[in-house]
């Protein structure tokens, strides 16, 4: 019996943070991030403030969640293997799959840039990308753990702080300029970018 009253309670917390995150996702196509309050999420989850409380401490805490559960559903079809077939292709999906990752819209994304940290929260991204990569860790060639985390670092951080800083300061650059520019990199590291890009301007 305390099972089943287990599973139910298991089954209304449930419930309950996805209508919490649902309440948050629909009130971002409505109002900005940073105007977003407590009371609000928790009438349009129809629960009451410490109900709320009870799973979130925060609104930044709740964005966290949404950006947990939706790095994971982006990472599921990517195949990181494939990074050593094509590393700029799957720049490229990396990249794809960090907005897809953000419940935002491009103009939401550049004004909750503005009030939140985004950088610590993109730091779940690149844990929840190395777990998914060690997870096939046998799969890639061989190389010590310690230094798959630093390469990883690396690449991913690289990757991440790019993107923020597009996100900041390059409101004029087209994401697939972005992502080109990300890609080349990847490729043919600093000198070799610079040196293909020199040349195509003459």
């Amino acid at each position: 019996m305390a099972t089943i009253e287990a599973k139910k309670a298991d089954r209304r917390v449930i419930r309950t943070r996805s209508a919490i995150r649902k309440a948050f996702t629909d009130l971002l196509a409505e109002t900005a991030y940073n105007k977003i309050t407590i009371t609000a999420l928790a009438k349009r989850a129809d629960v009451d403030r410490k109900t709320f409380y009870t799973h979130y401490s925060s609104v930044d805490n709740l964005l966290e969640d949404v950006i947990r559960i939706q790095t994971e559903k982006s990472l599921e079809g990517i195949d990181f293997r494939d990074f050593f077939a094509d590393p700029p292709a799957c720049t490229k999906r990396l990249l794809t799959a960090i907005e897809a990752s953000l419940p935002f819209t491009r103009d939401q994304l550049r004004t909750v840039a503005e009030h939140v940290p985004l950088d610590e929260y993109l730091t779940y991204w690149t844990a929840a990308a190395k777990e998914h990569i060690h997870k096939e860790a046998g799969l890639l060639p061989a190389v010590a753990e310690r230094n798959l985390d630093i390469m990883l670092e690396f690449y991913l951080g690289g990757i991440l702080n790019a993107y923020l800083y597009w996100l900041r300061n390059c409101r004029d650059m087209p994401l697939d300029e972005l992502l080109a520019l990300i890609s080349d990199n990847v490729a043919y590291g600093l000198p070799g970018t610079l040196a293909r890009r020199a040349k195509a301007q003459h």
